[in-house]
């Protein structure tokens, strides 16, 4: 069973926050700078960025509160992938109700969910009731956005705040495999299975985003090799299915809360060990 100290986790917390940083300042471009075009409201313009700040406020003050020193830690990490995932039609009151919601989860964690998929799952609930579900910005609403192969891959595609430009993504699967405390193999073969189902060119961004990051997660997620190698099966097959008969943009948040806490039984059984 891997194991590592708490020295490695905050530097595995580092290198993800740091490299988050490009497809956060994408997102916030597509969802709020390029929305100057269509929109004379500040607040529209200004969203990505504050929502990220709000985020990125309440994570610093949490990990500084917990480690008492400047350090990035879980909080500012999950945080942040929260940010990152959620539509940009989030609404700020129910935005502050699921960061509140995830420092809650965090702060009694008994690593059986993954809190991170399991609050925007409840954040898209909220929105879905109150009809207000979509992920398209005013740009992409209003159609003034023509998505070509080439579009999707450079400009954008339609998904979560800062999960949406493909080619980032990949380039952040890329350097992830370099760190040698990323689960890559769980990352690796729930893309594979997730790719073989749906075709390489169909891959959306947010639901690839959300294999890499949001499944690996270490506290949810099997500490064993062959642990790794089941689980991400599972969640490759399981997210490929949902997206394509559910939602292309929550079907992998719902494989992940529906398999994370199998994590525990990988955990568990010597054929896993």
């Amino acid at each position: 069973m891997k194991l590592h100290s708490k020295k490695d986790i905050f530097y595995l917390y580092k290198y993800l926050f740091l490299a988050l940083i490009p497809l956060i300042i994408f997102g916030i471009i597509k969802n709020g700078l390029l929305l100057s075009r269509e929109t004379s409201s500040t607040y529209i313009i200004l969203k990505p960025t504050i929502y990220f700040l709000i985020n990125f406020a309440l994570g610093f003050i949490l990990d500084y509160i917990d480690n008492k020193k400047i350090k990035i830690g879980k909080y500012l990490v999950m945080l942040t992938m929260l940010f990152m995932i959620i539509s940009i039609n989030t609404s700020i009151w129910l935005l502050l109700i699921g960061d509140l919601l995830l420092v809650l989860l965090l702060r009694f964690d008994k690593e059986i969910i993954n809190k991170v998929a399991l609050t925007k799952l409840i954040i898209v609930g909220v929105m879905f009731a109150l009809h207000n579900l979509s992920f398209t910005n005013v740009m992409e609403a209003s159609g003034s956005y023509v998505f070509s192969f080439m579009d999707l891959i450079i400009k954008g595609q339609i998904g979560g705040i800062a999960t949406c430009n493909l080619l980032l993504v990949a380039i952040l699967m890329i350097s992830l495999l370099y760190n040698i405390i990323y689960k890559r193999n769980l990352a690796l073969i729930s893309i594979l299975t997730y790719a073989l189902y749906f075709g390489i060119i169909s891959i959306n961004s947010t639901a690839l985003f959300e294999l890499i990051m949001v499944g690996t997660i270490s506290n949810y997620s099997p500490r064993t090799p062959k642990g790794e190698i089941v689980y991400g099966l599972l969640l490759g097959i399981v997210s490929a299915v949902l997206c394509n008969y559910v939602s292309v943009y929550i079907g992998t948040t719902i494989a992940i809360v529906i398999i994370s806490p199998l994590r525990l039984l990988f955990d568990k059984i010597k054929l896993f060990r």
